[in-house]
């Protein structure tokens, strides 16, 4: 709901400020008051191109803001988009039009874009006049005014959730098949590389270990050699190895008593035992290097062979270890299991997205047949409504067709009509707009506020060209609109203009320089004056006033 329109140094307008209420709101004016500059003040906080020429002093920026109330879901997912701090609460939309030609919007002080204000601008406002359709020309509207009168709303939760399901199978299927061919594409590369791996069975670690036993075997001489000299100082057969003679110092050792010299016993003959311990230990060591140096022209043209492997797959598959290569191996190996069982996984899917699509259809056709008996009721409440509103002779035909299966299920509605008798049906939203084609759109909209949750909308003369009964029906059905939603309309009947809640006057007056527009809220007296004026003209006289609060007081 709109709670405040707020414009400030746009065209006529020095400063407005609107504040419409609930219910039918009634605006009036004289031609070129500035009924129009509010439309069009409304226009850019729905998204409309501005232009600098609209600004009325040079010398400063055109703001136009406006604040509304009471939104629904669809306006709070766009918000959290735009406002991360959005508090569920008021929603303020401005727009500022600045001398140099430059525009800026805002959606609760965070930058909008354009496109952004004109998504979240549908669902909250509807500005309707005889020169547009609107809304009703929408085939996601028109489907869901049909809905409303189907019985169809637990049906198509259930639509819903299995058309995800499929949605989901379908989706699962595509990327499999992409992947597949994918592979496909590339199966000799794949192929080959594995192959070449599948030799090598790279393992994260070995080529380093390789690397080690090839340098070892490559100076096995020198080591022996070295091994020997060691072996021969640890313990050598003519007693003068390091651990024969250790055994004969700590034996020559053992029966002196050091606490003679020192004052504390340094434990000579246990510490020389553990020297011991160590050097029979490093003994074995280098016996068991002793042992294992041998030597073999085979094995070590086989490591030699193990390293050139390695380093040609390193270089050939641009990695950096064996650990890599290993791992390539597996991806590798994975895709190539992949080529051969995707297939499997797909028809899987394929059975089970079969089901799934014969649910669908089943749902769909029970929707369906529900959407038909209810464009029945619904054509038949619009001809009613219309005929109230001086459509006699109006045709209209609510078009339910099939289609391909989609979120909302497999039907397309189009809502067809004609003012004649012999007139061929057309759809709404092609018809050129005119007189009977605004009071249809009325009398569908009077329908949509009662069953379909509406914007707040705003009737622009949409009684042009209809008096008497006719335009006294049309401001009773808004007034019934305004028990259920907020209506805001412009007109120029006064059979219109006494059905309202509240009754606005736009004017111009003169202030020292210049001519400004402004608009301001009547009272009961005031608003008695205007209706007269309304029925008699500027020559306002007893009758007319007397007529005018008959027509208030009715």
């Amino acid at each position: 709901m709109l709670t405040r329109l707020s414009i400030t140094n746009y065209a006529l307008i020095d400063r407005l400020d609107f504040q419409p209420g609930e219910g039918l709101s009634i605006i009036t004016g004289e031609t070129g008051a500035g009924k129009s500059i509010m439309l069009g003040a409304l226009g850019l906080l729905m998204g409309d191109r501005a232009d600098m020429k609209v600004i009325a002093d040079k010398d400063k920026k055109a703001v136009v803001e406006a604040s509304f109330t009471a939104l629904d879901s669809r306006q709070s997912d766009i918000l959290e988009k735009i406002d991360s701090e959005w508090d569920g609460t008021e929603l303020i939309i401005r727009r500022e039009i600045y001398p140099s030609g430059k525009s800026r919007a805002f959606v609760n002080d965070s930058p909008a874009t354009l496109g952004q204000l004109q998504e979240l601008s549908r669902g909250l406002l509807d500005i309707h006049s005889q020169n547009s359709n609107s809304i009703l020309g929408e085939q996601k509207m028109q489907l869901e005014l049909v809905d409303s009168f189907s019985d169809t709303a637990s049906l198509l939760a259930e639509y819903e959730k299995e058309f995800s399901d499929y949605a989901s199978l379908r989706q699962k299927i595509r990327k499999l098949k992409e992947d597949a061919q994918t592979v496909r594409e590339h199966r000799e590369i794949i192929a080959f590389r594995l192959e070449q791996l599948n030799r090598l069975k790279p393992k994260g670690g070995e080529l380093k270990k390789v690397e080690s036993r090839y340098e070892a075997m490559s100076k096995s001489e020198e080591i022996k050699s070295a091994l020997t000299a060691a072996l021969r100082s640890l313990s050598d057969d003519q007693a003068t190895g390091a651990i024969e003679r250790i055994e004969n110092a700590a034996e020559h050792l053992s029966g002196i008593d050091f606490s003679l010299w020192e004052e504390e016993d340094p434990q000579i003959v246990s510490r020389l035992n553990q020297t011991l311990v160590e050097l029979k230990d490093i003994l074995d060591t280098v016996e068991g290097a002793m042992e294992t140096t041998e030597y073999s022209a085979e094995a070590h043209e086989s490591l030699s062979r193990r390293m050139k492997d390695y380093y040609t797959a390193l270089k050939a598959f641009k990695v950096e270890s064996d650990a890599e290569l290993e791992e390539m191996h597996k991806e590798l190996q994975r895709q190539f299991n992949a080529l051969e069982k995707g297939d499997d996984d797909t028809a899987a899917l394929e059975v089970q997205a079969k089901k799934k699509a014969a649910s669908l259809k089943r749902i769909a056709a029970e929707i369906t047949e529900r959407r038909r008996k209810g464009a029945e009721i619904l054509q038949g409440e619009i001809e009613r409504q219309a005929t109230k509103l001086g459509l006699p002779n109006l045709k209209f035909e609510i078009s339910v067709s099939d289609t391909k299966l989609t979120r909302t299920g497999g039907d397309r509605v189009e809502f067809l009509a004609t003012f004649n008798k012999s007139g061929d049906l057309r759809a709404v939203a092609q018809i050129a707009s005119g007189g009977e084609m605004a009071r249809l759109m009325l009398a569908i909209k009077n329908i949509m506020a009662t069953s379909v949750k509406l914007p707040t909308i705003v009737f622009d003369e949409i009684d042009t060209g209809v008096s008497g009964s006719i335009a006294n029906a049309m401001g009773e059905m808004m007034r019934e609109m305004g028990r259920k939603m907020q209506i805001l309309t412009i007109t120029h009947l006064p059979q219109v203009a006494v059905k309202g809640e509240r009754h606005f006057k736009v004017y111009k007056e003169d202030r020292d320089d210049k001519t400004i527009s402004d608009v301001k809220l009547l009272t009961e007296a005031e608003r008695e004056e205007e209706i007269g004026r309304m029925l008699s003209g500027e020559q306002l006289d007893k009758a007319a006033m007397e007529n005018a609060r008959s027509l208030l007081k009715k």
